[in-house]
């Protein structure tokens, strides 16, 4: 929270859009769950995936124990950046560097797509007019962990009756049959359900910044 005597925050825009605002300037994210009870909802703001075990591993090309189908997979780091500036504290009347290399986010796979492309992603220059150090700090660090959040994506259609259960938005799931270089843990980005008589299925997406799981084996459950 601001210091009063310092500066008095001015919001402009709808809470929700506040929300979501400050969130996205500390690298964080906040959405709104239904339940646990009818009428109650469950408001989150922090980081981007919570914590947790991940869900039951999503098959595919597993023949008879598959439970996705149409799965596709983009892998491209050219939206990756690094963060490099200045900021003239406002505390300390200092021009002091602000620089982020890479994203500070804990891996879901083995090796970061950005250090294996390290020296070689664009370069962004954080907006740090007005700031004091550890706010420039945190807004660059920020603006990385943004550009690498959606390295690699995986979309496809999930059948939850295979599956044994719905799968949940923004947790962490486990991917097995797609290959070594993108089997592992995932973080679930976006889930659409189709119902329709007789039929029920979910189509997904999957995003996480590095490649390779992190252990030689995904488990099953």
């Amino acid at each position: 929270p601001p210091i009063p005597v310092e500066r008095a925050p001015q919001q402009t825009v709808s809470d929700w859009k506040y929300l979501k605002l400050m969130a996205r300037r500390h690298g964080y994210e906040t959405w709104i769950d239904p339940g646990p009870a009818p009428g109650i909802n469950v408001l989150y703001w922090g980081p981007p995936i919570p914590p947790g075990l991940p869900q039951r591993a999503i098959s595919v090309n597993q023949g008879p124990q598959s439970d996705a189908y149409d799965v596709q997979v983009s892998h491209s780091g050219d939206h990756l950046a690094m963060a490099s500036g200045q900021v003239l504290d406002r505390l300390t009347g200092r021009t002091l560097p602000v620089i982020a290399p890479t994203t500070s986010r804990t891996p879901l796979g083995l090796v970061p797509e950005g250090l294996r492309r390290f020296g070689r992603t664009r370069v962004r220059r954080p907006r740090t007019e007005g700031l004091n150090a550890a706010q420039a700090y945190g807004r660059a660090q920020a603006l990385v962990d943004e550009s690498a959040a959606n390295v690699i994506r995986v979309s496809g259609t999930l059948d939850p009756v295979r599956y044994n259960a719905p799968l949940r938005a923004r947790a962490q799931v486990d991917l097995r049959g797609v290959g070594l270089t993108h089997d592992g843990t995932y973080k679930v980005a976006e889930v659409r359900h189709r119902i329709r008589p007789g039929a029920y299925t979910q189509e997904f997406t999957l995003t996480r910044s590095e490649i390779g799981p992190k252990l030689p084996f995904v488990r099953t459950v």
